[in-house]
């Protein structure tokens, strides 16, 4: 189990996974996947772009809803503002190549705009 920086929140990631992101959410979709995950935690590795979702008594644990590596997705990504998620939201989403979309949803339009750049910052060295 490892801890989240500046949390009491612990996840379990692969061996050799290092952190660079990890953000509470107030909404995600992916197109290709049933999961839901309310209130997700968003946290990105130098591998993978991974969907939290909080468990057990205390709410302590994260649970992985789905996962993506970082290499799936192409340099494109959009920035919107709606309802598509439940309440009105700032959502930020990453397409993959593969087709699917991945969207997460902040009632912040900062929140939104902070994970962006963290976003960038970890797809650049991947995408170059």
């Amino acid at each position: 189990m490892t801890t989240l920086p500046g949390s009491d929140l612990s996840v379990d990631l692969q061996a050799g996974e290092r952190v660079l992101s990890s953000v509470p959410a107030d909404g995600y979709f992916a197109s290709q996947h049933a999961a839901s995950a309310p209130k997700p935690h968003v946290v990105i590795t130098g591998r993978r772009f991974i969907v939290l979702t909080r468990r057990g008594m205390m709410k302590q644990r994260l649970d992985e809803v789905a996962s993506w590596p970082l290499s799936s997705f192409t340099e494109r990504i959009n920035t919107s503002e709606g309802s598509a998620l439940g309440s009105f939201m700032h959502v930020l989403t990453l397409f993959a190549n593969d087709g699917e979309t991945v969207s997460t949803g902040f009632t912040s339009q900062r929140a939104c705009d902070e994970f962006k750049h963290e976003v960038v910052d970890a797809l650049g060295p991947i995408l170059g």
